[in-house]
């Protein structure tokens, strides 16, 4: 089931503004998360592609469902371009059937 184009640029925005919010340093000892769908790519900026790597870390510390992705070869801004024949092209892909497996969409 594929997730309306509408909604996958507004998860864009969102994923962005969550992985800038929650880095490692800024996780409060309570932590109390939904589940997590992580990506970034590799040749990322470091405080995003290793803060994302230890953000994934302490969600798995405080038992917090989390998935993280992170795609070789791609830096910034992989985004949702249709014709990327990149693995990073399809994250969506993968994060869909995140959302199905979590139980957020039906499959």
């Amino acid at each position: 089931m594929p997730i309306a184009k509408g909604f996958r640029l507004g998860y864009k925005r969102l994923c962005q503004t969550r992985a800038l919010m929650l880095k490692p340093n800024r996780l409060p000892h309570w932590i109390a998360s939904p589940p997590a769908f992580l990506v970034c790519g590799y040749n990322d900026r470091a405080d995003i592609s290793e803060g994302l790597a230890s953000v994934y870390l302490k969600f798995k510390q405080f038992k917090v469902p989390a998935e993280l992705h992170i795609y070789a070869g791609s830096g910034h801004g992989f985004g949702l371009r249709p014709n990327d024949p990149k693995p990073a092209g399809k994250w969506i892909d993968r994060f869909e059937e995140w959302l199905a497996d979590s139980g957020f969409l039906k499959k």
